[in-house]
């Protein structure tokens, strides 16, 4: 018969604790070693959803496409407003604010998101290509009244 108090060899509840934490330590650490040596072999984390897919459903395409907020302040009326401010001094606060934005922008078109999506407008010093089948007589006419020009071409 043992004594009580007498020390039984072997694994005791009061012991399994530690080796459960020092498992849980080695596994987190195994872990981490093995997403860093995969980043580091394959690159930055691949998204879930191919290009084309991310692109219809009009969301973020990945690092170096400008999100909601770069478009906003770089491509949105307020920035257009800003330039129009120095390049259109004849236009008055009140009519830059609440007149119609055809006067110092042009509206290029759609930027992502699903629900929300976001009006992209070119101001008055950007510049942009337009590239259509050659005819004669060919108005800009989306252009603002200050920016808008004839092409001619050579027609058939």
């Amino acid at each position: 018969m043992a004594r009580q108090g007498a020390a039984v060899p072997g694994v005791h509840l009061a012991d399994l604790d530690r080796w459960v934490a020092a498992v849980v330590v080695v596994l987190a650490v195994a872990v981490v070693l093995r997403a860093g040596c995969l980043r580091l072999a394959y690159g930055p984390r691949r998204p879930w959803l191919p290009f084309a897919v991310r692109v219809r459903l009009r969301m973020r395409p990945g690092p170096g496409w400008a999100g909601r907020w770069r478009i906003w302040r770089r491509h949105g009326r307020p920035a257009a407003r800003k330039v129009a401010r120095h390049a259109r001094p004849s236009l008055s606060r009140s009519a830059l604010r609440y007149g119609s934005w055809r006067q110092y922008a042009a509206f290029v078109g759609w930027a992502q998101g699903w629900a929300w999506r976001r009006r992209v407008y070119a101001h008055l010093e950007s510049l942009i290509l337009m590239v259509a089948a050659p005819q004669e007589g060919k108005t800009q006419g989306y252009m603002p009244p200050s920016a808008g020009s004839v092409t001619s071409a050579a027609g058939r």
